[in-house]
């Protein structure tokens, strides 16, 4: 099963990327600050994580460097108000979407598992 993890203080940002993934073969888990976000990222090994850059207690550049490690497979993409986010790129991020978060956008820019 595919796993999307979602780490974002928004409920609805957070609402907008189940929506967009959840499914029979995706399960999304939700992650409300950077801490929890780095906690569920290696038990759940994520195929994707979406991430906001302004969190409580770990936040940008250096979750996208401790989500690196934790879930290195993992694609990470970025929501920001901006549409550069250049720390979050040289910190390790894939991409970087601006919010409002669209389910079609993540749908496109979330790449697909591949086979093991």
């Amino acid at each position: 099963m595919r796993c999307v993890l979602v780490i974002d203080d928004s409920q609805s940002c957070r609402a907008a990327v189940r929506l967009a993934f959840e499914s029979d073969t995706t399960q999304v888990i939700e992650a409300v600050d950077g801490e929890q976000g780095l906690l569920a990222a290696g038990p759940h090994a994520p195929d994707v994580i979406v991430m906001g850059m302004s969190l409580a207690v770990v936040h940008g550049a250096d979750l996208v460097r401790g989500l690196r490690i934790a879930a290195p497979s993992a694609q990470i993409i970025v929501v920001s108000s901006e549409a550069v986010c250049p720390h979050a790129m040289e910190a390790g991020a894939d991409a970087v979407v601006t919010r409002p978060v669209c389910a079609t956008t993540l749908r496109s820019i979330a790449r697909p598992r591949t086979a093991a």
